[in-house]
C-alpha cells in the first residue's frame, strides 16, 4: 500500500480513461484495510480507487506493476478466485503522500464483491503490457529542442572540444558504473537461484515474497552458473567430455519426467537455453552426445532406423521397454502411436519408435488399414505349441471351447499371458525338485521319471515304458526291502499313474495319489494337442483309464487312492475326476479325493515342498497310516 498516493479525479496530460469496476475492497498483501465498496478506474497511466460521494482519492501508477496474478481459491472452498494479486517493484525513496509510508508487503490485492472481473482483469493486463506512459515520456524528451549554438573564434572551438572531451570521459565512467552494477546483480540472481533451489531441495524453510518476486522476474534469464566453452580448454577432446557432462546434467531431471527419452532437437533447445548467452553450435552438441556411451554417462544418444535421434536413459534398455509396452497392450488390446503418446507423454514418432521396437521383438503384431497403423499383442507366441498345430490339423476339426477347457494356462489369473504361466511353473518345479533330491536323497528313496515328448513318439510307447518302469521299481523295492511303493503323477503324469490303476502291477503298489488328471482322452481329439497325440475314437477309449475299470472287477483291491484337484481348475477337469471318483464307487471300491481351496492347476503341485500345506500333510497322513 505504501505505493499508493494520495490524488484527485482529474486525468493527467496524454492519460485515457479505459474501464471502471465496482465495489472493490484493497489489500495490504495478506492484510485487510479500511478501503472497501469502492471503485476503481482504470486509466492508461494509472489505477485509481475512490469511495462513492467522498473527494478522497488513491491512485497506484501502473509502472509499479511487475505482474498481475489471479489468486488461487483454498483447497477447501468450491467458489471461483474473487481476489487479484498485484505484484509491486520497490517504491522511490521520495514519494508523494500517501495513506501508507511503509509497508512490508512488496504486492496488493483487489478483492471483488462477487466475481473476478474478467474484463477488468484483461484490459489491466493488456495496458501494463503495453506501457502507454513510457511512449509519453520518450515523445516529450524527443520534442525538448537542442540549444542553439552560435560561431565563436578558435577559443570558443577549443572550448567545445575541451567540452567534448569531457562528455566522452564521463560516458565512459558512467558506463563502468553501469556494468559493475551489472555484473553485482548477476551475482545477486545467481546466489537468489542457489538459495531457492537449496530450499526446494532440501524442503526447509519457506521462500518469501521478496524471493519469490525476484526470482520470477529472473526467471526467464537464469541459466547455467559456468556454462562450459571451447576457449577454456587446449584440446577438443577434453572440450567435448566437459560439455556431454554438463549436458547429461542439465537435462537428465527433465529427461526422467518424460518417460526417459527426449527428442534430440528439444534436448538442443533445452540445453541452450539453460546456457543462456553461451550457445552451442549443433556440430559441438552433436560430438559431446556422440561420447556420452563412451564416458558411460547415465544418458546416451540413439539413432532409430528412421533416422529420428534421441537421448535416452542408458538404463532404459530395450527389454525393459518391449515388457513395459507389452503389458500396455495387453491391458489395451491394441495401441496407436497417438495413444501411446498420450499415456508416456513423449512425442508421436517416439511413440511409433517404440511400437516398431516391440514388434520386432515379436511382442506385437501391426494392423495396417483404413483406420490408421495399430499394434496388436503376439497372440500367436502365447501358444506355440498350439499355433503350429493349427496349420496341421484342418480349422474344422479343432473345437475351440473344448481347446480353451484343456488348457490350464487360460484358467490361471497370476498372470495376463498364459506363455508366462507355464514357463514359470516349470522353473518353479524344477527347482523344488532338485531341493528335494538334495534334502532327502539320504532318508528316502525317490525316483523323478521324465517321459519322452509326445512330438517324438506315440502315447502307446509312453505308457509300455511306463509299466517298464514300475517292474523296476518293484525290482529295487523287493531287493532293498522297501516298506511300501506309492506312485503319483501330475496333469498327464496322473493319467499314465492311474493307467496302472488297471494293470497287474497293481498289486505290489500300496497307494495311488492323482493329482489334476485326466482320465478321458476323447475330449482331446478335437483339440490342437492332438497333432502329437494322434488320436481317434478307438484308441482314445483305449488309452483312457476311465474304461479300463472293467479289468479290476472281481480282483482284490487294497491299494490306497487319492484323487485331488485344484479349486480353480477348468470345469473340463473337475468333471473329469468326479466321472472318475464315481466309477470307483461303482464297483464298490474307496477313495479318497479332495478339493484343494485358492489352488490352480499349477499351484496345487508348486507348494507341495510346504510343510503346512494341506495337500503335503494329507499325502503324509495316508503314507504313515499304510507304512
Amino acid at each position: 500500500m505504501d505505493r499508493f498516493e494520495y490524488s484527485t479525479s482529474n486525468l493527467q496530460p496524454n492519460e485515457s480513461y479505459i474501464l471502471r469496476s465496482y465495489n472493490i475492497k484493497l489489500y495490504d498483501g495478506d492484510n485487510k484495510t479500511l478501503f472497501e465498496n469502492g471503485e476503481l478506474i482504470l486509466t492508461s497511466h494509472r489505477l485509481i480507487w475512490f469511495l462513492p460521494g467522498s473527494n478522497n482519492y488513491l491512485s497506484l501508477y501502473l509502472k509499479y506493476i511487475v505482474y498481475i496474478e489471479e489468486e488461487k481459491p483454498n483447497v477447501f472452498m468450491f467458489s471461483k478466485s474473487k481476489r487479484l494479486n498485484l505484484y509491486l517493484i520497490e517504491p522511490p525513496k521520495i514519494r508523494p503522500p500517501g495513506p501508507v509510508s511503509i509497508s512490508s508487503f512488496n504486492f496488493i490485492k483487489l478483492s471483488f464483491k462477487d466475481k473476478l472481473d474478467i474484463e477488468f482483469v484483461n484490459a489491466l493486463n493488456n495496458v501494463v503490457q503495453q506501457k502507454k506512459w513510457e511512449t509519453v515520456e520518450l515523445v516529450q524528451k524527443t520534442d525538448v529542442k537542442p540549444p542553439i549554438k552560435f560561431r565563436t573564434g578558435i577559443v570558443g572551438i577549443e572550448r567545445s572540444l575541451e567540452e567534448k572531451q569531457k562528455a566522452t570521459n564521463e560516458s565512459i565512467s558512467v558506463a563502468f558504473q553501469d556494468l559493475n552494477k551489472l555484473m553485482l546483480m548477476a551475482k545477486d540472481m545467481v546466489d537468489l537461484s542457489k538459495n531457492i533451489s537449496t530450499k526446494i531441495k532440501d524442503k526447509q524453510g519457506d521462500i518469501t515474497d521478496d524471493e519469490t518476486i525476484k526470482f520470477k522476474s529472473y526467471l526467464l534469464s537464469l541459466g547455467v552458473e559456468d556454462p562450459v566453452t571451447r576457449d577454456t580448454f587446449q584440446s577438443d577432446s577434453e572440450y567435448f567430455t566437459q560439455l556431454a557432462n554438463e549436458i547429461c546434467r542439465i537435462i537428465e531431471k527433465p529427461i526422467n519426467e518424460v518417460s526417459g527419452i527426449m527428442v534430440l532437437t528439444d534436448v538442443y533447445c533445452r540445453v541452450n537455453r539453460a546456457r543462456g548467452l553461451e550457445l552451442l553450435s549443433p556440430q559441438d552438441f552433436l560430438s559431446a552426445c556422440k561420447m556420452m556411451e563412451k564416458l558411460k554417462l547415465p544418458i546416451v544418444l540413439r539413432q532409430f532406423d528412421s533416422g529420428v535421434k534421441v537421448l535416452q536413459l542408458a538404463s532404459q534398455s530395450d527389454e525393459v521397454i518391449v515388457d513395459y509396452i507389452q503389458s500396455l497392450l495387453i491391458q489395451s488390446t491394441f495401441l496407436t502411436a497417438e495413444n501411446l503418446a498420450k499415456i508416456l507423454d513423449i512425442p508421436v514418432i517416439l511413440a511409433k519408435e517404440r511400437l516398431i521396437i516391440v514388434e520386432k521383438f515379436s511382442k506385437a503384431c501391426r494392423d495396417e488399414s483404413i483406420e490408421g497403423l495399430r499394434f496388436y499383442p503376439n497372440k500367436f507366441l502365447e501358444d506355440l505349441y498350439a499355433f503350429c498345430f493349427f496349420f496341421l490339423l484342418p480349422m474344422n476339426s479343432i473345437n475351440f471351447e473344448t481347446e480353451k477347457q484343456y488348457s490350464p494356462s487360460q484358467w490361471c489369473s497370476r498372470h495376463r499371458r498364459s506363455d508366462k504361466v507355464e514357463q514359470n511353473h516349470i522353473e518353479n518345479v524344477t527347482k523344488l525338485s532338485q531341493d528335494v533330491k538334495n534334502k532327502f536323497q539320504c532318508e528316502s528313496n525317490i525316483l523323478f521319471y521324465q517321459y519322452q515328448n509326445p512330438f517324438s513318439v506315440s502315447l502307446d510307447t509312453i505308457m509300455t515304458e511306463m509299466e517298464e518302469l514300475v517292474e523296476f521299481l518293484l525290482e529295487i523295492g523287493n531287493a532293498r526291502n522297501w516298506s511300501s511303493l506309492w506312485l503319483g503323477g501330475h496333469s498327464a503324469g496322473a493319467h499314465l499313474a492311474a493307467s496302472i490303476l488297471c494293470c497287474n502291477l497293481r498289486f505290489s503298489i500300496s497307494g495311488f495319489i492323482l493329482i489334476s488328471g485326466i482320465y478321458d482322452l476323447r475330449p482331446l481329439i478335437n483339440t490342437s494337442f492332438n497333432a502329437a497325440l494322434k488320436l481317434n475314437d478307438n484308441s482314445a477309449k483305449k488309452l483312457s483309464p476311465i474304461f479300463k475299470f472293467s479289468t479290476v472287477l472281481g480282483a482284490p483291491f487294497n491299494n490306497k487312492i487319492l484323487l485331488v484337484m485344484g479349486e480353480f481348475e477348468s470345469p473340463a477337469f473337475l468333471e473329469q475326476q468326479q466321472r472318475f471318483a464315481q466309477e470307483f464307487i461303482k464297483i464298490g471300491l474307496k477313495i479318497k479325493t479332495e478339493i484343494i481351496s485358492n489352488a490352480d492347476h499349477f499351484q496345487i503341485v508348486e507348494w507341495l515342498n510346504d510343510e503346512n500345506y494341506s495337500l503335503t500333510k494329507i499325502i503324509i497322513e495316508m503314507i504313515r497310516a499304510e507304512s
